[in-house]
């Protein structure tokens, strides 16, 4: 049985450093490369793949952490664990992403063996953000604006659509060009916007009131997606089996989910597609049915954009790994 991870437990896997100058990636487990560019607008981008082999842990540098940055914490593919010096565990991956501000030494990340990590993150320091917002973080955002006492302040938010297309063309439509550069700019500032506007709306879901019975009906939901993710389920359907009207469903169904309803089944689809790929070796014509789609096109379309990179690319590592 698998130990999940802790920071109680994390000295128990081997370690590596992490510098996030776009230099060093030291995986004792495995390989990996990293990026960092500075953009003139004020962000910091940065893009790392690797494969990991057998669970390690990263080492924050030091240096980086004492000039805490504002940033998303954001996962095309794979997952990982965030160990913050307060003590929690966050999990990044399956459409969970962070925005965090770290003013202490002592942040790992965990990174489970066998796996294949695509990680993209966009920082901006914290009194540039307050200019975009005139002058001051609004009130979703106030934890950013004082270095956390704790350590460590983390808000978790739900990837968008938008969100996973932005994140896969920096990994597959970057341009060449005199012009790569503001193109990027570009691309990084909706990254971030995105992740901003996604805490937003957690914060304003955090407060929506439910009963406790509106609360366990739509679990019901997303775990019925969940068991058969290539089952078509309107929303409708999901309404009456949890005696909701339509809006109220999906209204409590993003509030716990994270996600709208539609953008939940999808990816819950393509995950499926994803396994079927790599770890039943299922080729890609039999994944798209068994997944619940009709046409092979519109599975890899689909694909491309939550993983960033098509349903042959994975096949063809899913077979070197064998």
């Amino acid at each position: 049985m698998k130990v999940a991870p802790t920071p109680a437990n994390a000295g128990e896997f081997r370690t590596g450093l992490w510098k996030f100058d776009g230099r060093t990636l030291d995986l004792p487990w495995g390989r990996g490369r990293l990026e960092k560019v500075d953009l003139e607008i004020g962000l910091a981008f940065y893009r790392a793949e690797f494969e990991v082999e057998e669970t390690c842990v990263m080492q924050a540098d030091h240096d980086t952490e004492n000039r805490p940055l504002v940033g998303s914490f954001m996962h095309l593919i794979g997952r990982s664990f965030l160990l913050t010096p307060d003590g929690a565990t966050h999990e990044v991956g399956q459409g969970k992403a962070l925005l965090l501000r770290v003013a202490q030494n002592g942040t790992r990340f965990l990174l489970p063996g066998g796996q294949v990590v695509r990680h993209v993150g966009v920082a901006i320091h914290p009194d540039r953000l307050a200019q975009w917002y005139g002058g001051s973080l609004p009130e979703s955002l106030a934890c950013f604006s004082e270095s956390p006492t704790s350590g460590a302040c983390v808000r978790l938010f739900s990837i968008s659509n938008r969100l996973r297309r932005l994140k896969s063309l920096v990994f597959t439509g970057l341009r060449d060009g005199p012009a790569a550069r503001i193109a990027l700019g570009g691309i990084c500032a909706q990254i971030m916007a995105e992740a901003l506007d996604a805490c937003h709306a957690a914060d304003a879901a955090a407060k929506l009131q439910m009963t406790p019975g509106e609360r366990f009906a739509v679990e019901d939901v997303i775990a019925a997606i969940r068991a058969r993710p290539q089952r078509a389920l309107s929303a409708d359907e999901a309404a009456a089996s949890a005696g909701l009207t339509r809006h109220r469903l999906l209204q409590v169904f993003t509030a716990i989910a994270g996600q709208s309803f539609a953008a939940f089944q999808r990816s819950e689809r393509l995950n499926l597609g994803r396994r079927l790929i790599e770890d039943k070796g299922f080729n890609i014509p039999r994944a798209a049915e068994e997944a619940g789609y009709n046409h092979v096109t519109n599975f890899s379309v689909a694909y491309r954009r939550q993983f960033g990179e098509t349903p042959g690319d994975t096949q063809r590592r899913a077979a070197r790994s064998a």
